[in-house]
């Protein structure tokens, strides 16, 4: 681990698992070793900074220049607060999310299903009747009319299109578009993933289901029991089969 005397820097945001100063042109995370009463936007100077790959820390941090306007620091709608609000999780965040999309196409490559990337505007987007397609009107062709086209409610029918082309294991990872579904489960606009298989049983689905949580699981180290809405839910069980028929029996109470 490299030693720096003393390094001066303005104090960005604080919290428990240190504090972000701006460093050259860049902004580190450091441990501070004795409590400090700096606050955001003070200009700051660090003691016996020691720097690594992975861990930065100093003994000390006194304020040289307290930060003076009245407006917090840094503002409340700035792009900082909105990635590092509420303890700062979202950097974390966008790493595992890139980790995640790089563990999914990492288990789909493997077991040779190829990767499409179909268009996301198109003429029918869906038919089903729960679904709200947002319109997207241009030109199809350079000068030509205004016309309405819809974005993608999910990659559903062009990715048929390519089974038919005969190539039989194909996935794809994109965002999809529906209106009026801002809510618990996601944006109007949101990532997809789907895949597809010919000449399948019907189990191969699940199973690929499975397989594929079982070994994101493992990518991102998490624990063998996730959270869930009626308790722990675990990856290594065995998973419950149930026909549609018994799920609306057992949980909705009825037989369809």
């Amino acid at each position: 681990m490299k030693k720096s005397q003393s390094h001066r820097g303005r104090l960005i945001h604080r919290e428990q698992r240190g504090s972000w100063v701006t460093w050259g042109e860049h902004i580190r995370r450091i441990r501070v070793q004795t409590p400090s009463t700096a606050s955001p936007g003070d200009y700051v100077e660090l003691q016996d900074v020691r720097f690594s790959e992975d861990s930065w820390t100093c003994e000390t941090m006194q304020t040289i220049q307290p930060y003076a306007h009245s407006i917090p620091f840094p503002p409340p709608h700035s792009d900082w607060n909105r990635f590092h609000g509420n303890g700062g999780p979202s950097p974390e965040t966008l790493r595992k999310v890139a980790q995640l999309r790089a563990g999914i196409r990492s288990f789909f490559n493997q077991a040779g299903f190829l990767e499409v990337d179909t268009p996301a505007i198109n003429c029918s987007p869906g038919l089903e009747v729960h679904l709200d397609a947002i319109e997207a009107r241009g030109r199809v062709v350079a000068g030509g009319p205004i016309q309405s086209q819809w974005l993608m409610t999910s990659p559903e029918y062009h990715m048929k299109r390519v089974l038919s082309a005969d190539i039989p294991k194909i996935y794809q990872l994109c965002k999809s578009f529906r209106s009026g579904e801002s809510g618990p489960l996601h944006n109007p606009e949101f990532t997809m993933l789907e895949w597809y298989r010919s000449f399948a049983d019907w189990k191969e689905g699940p199973q690929d289901t499975l397989h594929l949580i079982q070994f994101l699981a493992n990518k991102l180290e998490l624990p063998t029991d996730l959270p869930g809405i009626h308790g722990p839910l675990s990856i290594d069980r065995p998973w419950l089969w149930l026909s549609v028929r018994d799920a609306i029996g057992s949980y909705v109470g009825f037989d369809p």
